[in-house]
């Protein structure tokens, strides 16, 4: 969308060079005039604050003449361009909570200067008579990170000045990383070709590599170098050769070839990179020498680099363009890297030349850096190790980078390691693609789909995801399953989707945060109620009861650390109120209710599947996918096409939850019911968790639904079989079976109904298996403390985040481990398309 008319009173925006002001007064009396035009300014009041699209002004605090020279005005714009009006959308776009916030950043820090594209955008600007559609720039938000904008812009020039202009925006960053990973993605595929090609042409002369790590190392003995490139030198380069072959027992003819072949290696440093340094060594127990030249040019350009190596007179430089030609004719073995930083070539020529071979049927010894990923693993001596994923403690987000980072340089050859997108607070949010790249690229194949960790306190989703990658690539090779489903799937796993809520959980001081850190829907600190929080310094956050003769609990008979509520018509007794740990704001001595959160979003409502606005759906967000964790993995997603399955895991209830959340299993087409129940009976055969249907079994009230969730918009939007899995049931854990084993009745589970409904009986056998097993951690005795607010108290009861929230620690690698071959079964049950025959048939007349 781009702003309409040839002056600002045409836009709605008058002539004060401002928004419509939602408090101004009107003036006294209203005209009919007035009174129309001030319903006119509300509604673009309304229609600037509910676009999706940011809209701006940018005013220029010395006019800009037009007569100046494009190279001058645009360094005016920089000078002296400033944000002075714009709308929620476009604040949100940079990481603002409101508009105000952002007004008067300079154009400066906005726009990256040095990036070609934001000259191209406003010299377009300029060359346009400062009217502009649909132009992309290049800007930071205030965490520093990249963002793409698609701008359309109006100026206003009065007098041949520009004083202002009216711009609007889309953020497109989401696209362009996803066009940016396609383009990846396409490079790679062709690389692999052309390094197949070459070393099928050459017979296996010329190989190929993709870094200088995967170039040859020196050989034992060093001989000469390194020697600087020059004219001059090239003979003494040349020169080291005769000793290097009697060293290694080479004939006469051998080395005379690998001389000529040095020469022009040199040469082409020479000439192309202006010099480089040459070295020469041997290797006697083999009867090999070698000739590294390197050189810091600009390298060999991909698309001609076929020409480069292959063609006969082919040249950039004005020589005769014979240098490869003569090189793969007069040594054994060239291994090439090249790149803008610069071109390596390594000839090595053997004590005696190989028999000639038909290359397919007879080729040539294979390189450890030539073999099939499958056996690298135990080849490739040289690889950092693979890391040791943490299963019995949580982790933050600089250690999961870490880990993350080197499980991909430890297994280049099945790992891949991007950024699909950045947190509220600028934090990457990573996902790791794994197959074995040597049998085609990730988009070719059937793919799976797994993230964790949108909710940030529920952090064990993850350690299941860790221990997937883990699970994948330790089992490489290893394992036939495991095998077969890299070789012929793909795996996109997204260990931690909220990084910043996460950090919140797990810092030194945690507390408890639904979603993202994004103050929603107010940006503002609340007034009055009890916050949740530490307030002995113990460094937990438990129950407080309070002694009153009218509370809603009591102590258990037999067991006073248990509560347990008051019976209706019961009198006489000691009664307390059970409330959380905390402090209260504007206690009026008497009553008092929870205090709102000040980041009131829910990450997993913020999806586009029956969105609903925020007061129908509490936590959903401005609009779908408003949030940036929620729009990266749309983005993600819905650019790849090979999904088949997904899974979200989450905590906590111990149970595999299916679409539909918003219908009955009638709506759904007969055959995907079968299937989503089909796959279910297999999640619960190996992990135990039953697989239940949200609108039937996993509903917090009969008559309301839980909408804009990632599963319904999988699977509804997209055809993608979704599963959303609530790891860990302390329940089940403590023997309570009733509503939560596999073997429940459709209708009768409680997973969303134990809280409020439950035997005491069930109480008691939490309490037992938390003095059993939690090591004293799960559930505290009452202490007396004095409550700055309350006074006299007691302070105890569950650490409902240690105990219910994930698995403690000691339970968390047996309760993950079992999701994994639940995935890989999933992954292996997609279609997969392959090739079945090729025939060439002749149709005669010589086609």
């Amino acid at each position: 969308m781009s702003p309409h008319g040839e002056s600002e009173s045409a836009s709605g925006a008058g002539s004060n060079e401002a928004l419509p002001d939602a408090h101004a007064r009107p003036a006294e009396p209203d005209s009919e005039a007035q009174t129309r035009q001030r319903q006119r300014d509300e509604q673009l009041r309304n229609f600037l604050e509910t676009s999706a699209e940011g809209i701006y002004l940018c005013h220029m605090e010395q006019p800009v003449p037009t007569s100046l020279s494009a190279e001058e005005q645009i360094e005016r714009y920089y000078r002296y361009g400033v944000l002075a009006e714009c709308n929620p959308a476009m604040a949100h776009m940079y990481g603002y909570e409101r508009p105000e916030e952002m007004l008067g950043a300079r154009l400066a820090d906005l726009l990256v200067r040095e990036d070609p594209a934001n000259e191209q955008y406003l010299r377009a600007f300029i060359q346009s008579d400062y009217r502009l559609s649909d132009v992309e720039s290049v800007e930071r938000d205030r965490f520093g990170n990249t963002r793409y904008f698609e701008n359309s812009l109006m100026g206003v020039v009065e007098d041949g000045r520009l004083l202002r202009a009216w711009g609007t925006q889309r953020d497109v960053t989401a696209r362009r990383r996803a066009e940016a990973a396609r383009d990846a993605e396409f490079r790679q595929k062709q690389r692999r070709f052309l390094r197949e090609m070459l070393l099928s042409l050459t017979e296996g002369r010329l190989v190929l590599c993709d870094a200088p790590s995967e170039l040859p190392d020196p050989l034992a003995q060093p001989i000469l170098g390194p020697v600087p490139l020059s004219p001059e030198t090239l003979r003494d380069l040349r020169h080291g050769i005769p000793t290097a072959a009697q060293e290694a027992g080479l004939p006469e003819e051998r080395w005379q070839n690998l001389m000529l072949a040095t020469g022009e290696a040199a040469m082409n440093a020479v000439v192309h990179a202006e010099g480089g340094m040459g070295t020469v060594t041997a290797d006697p127990a083999r009867g090999v020498v070698q000739v590294r030249v390197a050189d810091t040019g600009s390298g060999i350009a991909q698309d001609t680099l076929h020409r480069a190596t292959l063609e006969r007179g082919f040249t950039t430089a004005g020589t005769l363009g014979h240098g490869f030609a003569i090189m793969l004719h007069m040594t054994d073995r060239i291994y090439l890297s090249t790149g803008p930083g610069g071109t390596t070539v390594i000839l090595e020529q053997e004590r005696e030349a190989a028999p000639p071979s038909l290359w397919g049927l007879c080729p040539p010894a294979t390189k450890d850096h030539d073999r099939p990923a499958s056996k690298r693993a135990t080849m490739d001596t040289d690889a950092p190790p693979l890391p040791e994923f943490p299963f019995d403690r949580y982790v933050r987000y600089d250690e999961l980078t870490r880990l993350l980072t080197q499980l991909r340089d430890a297994r280049p050859d099945l790992v891949r390691l991007d950024s699909i997108g950045t947190s509220y607070e600028g934090r990457d949010i990573w996902c790791v693609t794994v197959t074995n790249f040597t049998t085609g690229p990730d988009a070719e194949k059937p793919a799976f789909y797994a993230d964790g960790n949108i909710h940030a306190t529920e952090v064990s989703p993850t350690t299941a995801c860790t221990y997937l990658l883990d699970r994948l690539v330790r089992g490489y090779g290893n394992d036939p399953t495991i095998t077969r489903a890299l070789d012929t799937r793909a795996f996109y796993v997204i260990p931690r989707v909220n990084p910043d809520g996460a950090e919140v959980f797990l810092s030194d001081t945690p507390r408890y945060l639904r979603s993202s850190t994004r103050p929603y829907p107010f940006d503002e600190e609340p007034i009055e109620g009890l916050k949740r929080e530490d307030v002995d310094g113990d460094g937990k956050v438990l129950q407080m009861r309070v002694p009153d003769p009218n509370g809603a609990w009591k102590k258990h008979p037999d067991e006073p650390r248990l509560m347990v509520a008051r019976a209706p018509a019961e009198t006489g007794g000691e009664y307390y109120r059970l409330l959380p740990e905390g402090r209260i704001t504007d206690y009026d001595g008497v009553t008092f209710g929870m205090q709102r959160a000040k980041e009131g979003l829910d990450l997993n409502r913020n999806f586009p599947a029956h969105w609903r606005p925020e007061h129908e759906q509490p936590g959903a967000g401005p609009y779908p996918t408003s949030e940036p964790e929620a729009r990266a993995l749309v983005a993600f997603i819905t650019s790849h096409k090979n999904l088949c399955g997904a899974v979200t895991f989450h905590t906590y209830s111990g149970v595999h939850l299916r679409p539909y959340g918003t219908q009955a299993d009638d709506a759904f087409p007969a055959e995907d019911l079968w299937t989503y129940q089909l796959v279910g009976k297999k999640g619960t055969e190996l992990t135990g968790y039953p697989a239940v249907s949200v609108y039937h079994d996993f509903r917090y009230h009969p008559k309301e639904v839980i909408t804009g969730v990632f599963d319904d918009w999988c699977y509804d939007h997209l055809g993608i079989f979704a599963w959303t899995t609530e790891i860990w049931s302390p329940q089940r854990q403590a023997g309570i079976t009733e509503g939560f084993s596999p073997e429940t009745k459709p209708g009768a589970f409680k997973f969303t109904t134990w809280g409020r409904d439950h035997e005491i009986a069930d109480d008691l056998k939490l309490l037992q298996w938390a003095d059993q097993h939690l090591e004293g951690k799960g559930y505290y005795d009452w202490r007396p403390f004095e409550h700055p607010d309350l006074g006299p108290v007691e302070i105890g009861g569950w650490d409902v985040l240690y105990a219910f929230r994930n698995p403690p620690p000691r339970f968390l690698r047996d309760e993950v481990a079992p999701f994994a071959d639940w995935v890989i079964w999933q992954a292996l049950i997609s279609p997969e398309l392959s090739l079945h025959t090729a025939e060439a048939v002749p149709l005669g007349n010589g086609h």
